[in-house]
This record gives C-alpha cells, structure tokens and sequence, in this order.
C-alpha cells in the first residue's frame, strides 16, 4: 500500500511540474508564426521548436472605461503576424475551450521579435 502511494504522489508531481510556456514574461521560447487558416477553425498559430503547435487566444476586453493597460493589453498586437517569421514567446494555457485541433489554446504574456530589445517595450 505504502509503495502504491508514492507511485501515486510521483506521478501528480509530475504533472504539477509540467512545462506552461516558461516564465510569464520572459519571452524565452522560439517559435515560428504560421498561417493555418486552411485548417478547419484555425487562424494563427505559433510552431515551438519541437514541432508542435500552440494557438494563441484573440482576447477582447470589455468593461468600464478607463482599463488599466495591464487588463487591456494584447501582446499578439505587439508583432505584426507574418507568416514564416521567428519570434520569441511566453504564454500560459489557457482553459478556454478550442476549436483547432492543430494544439493547444495558450494566453500569450509576451511576444518579440527575434534581435528586438527589451529596451523597446
């Protein structure tokens, strides 16, 4: 029984430990912009250097004016999306449910340009 029971506390901490984009700001992963608007329910989507797919959620803000810019700001906005171009990311999943199957719905925290400086922001 005992031996049961650290199998089952190993395994939920792996799962407890499991990649969610990296640091929320950091902006530390290389993806590529892609266009798979040819995909049922697709629109953009970023491709993670290990060939998956992460599809960033459009999040429109509604409320009573004035927001404060940290609840309003859309980091997708920062980089005008071509396809091919190599950008660098953070992101957490999100939980809102998704329509492309292409991968997974993610928040976008951050997203730059590759040889952008953080000085620009």
């Amino acid at each position: 029984m005992k031996k049961l029971i650290w199998i089952a506390a190993l395994a939920l901490a792996g799962f407890v430990s499991c990649d969610d984009g990296g640091d929320a700001n950091l902006c530390n992963m290389s993806a590529t912009m892609r266009d798979l608007s040819g995909l049922d329910g697709c629109n953009f989507a970023f491709e993670l250097s290990d060939g998956t797919y992460v599809i960033p959620a459009l999040v429109f803000y509604c409320g009573t004016p004035p927001l404060p810019e940290n609840e309003t700001h859309n980091p997708f906005n920062d980089v005008p999306f071509e396809d091919g171009k190599v950008v660098l990311i953070s992101f957490t999943y999100s939980d809102i449910p998704n329509v492309c199957m292409a991968g997974p719905l993610v928040t976008l925290t951050c997203v730059r340009e590759v040889g952008a400086s953080s000085a620009e922001e």
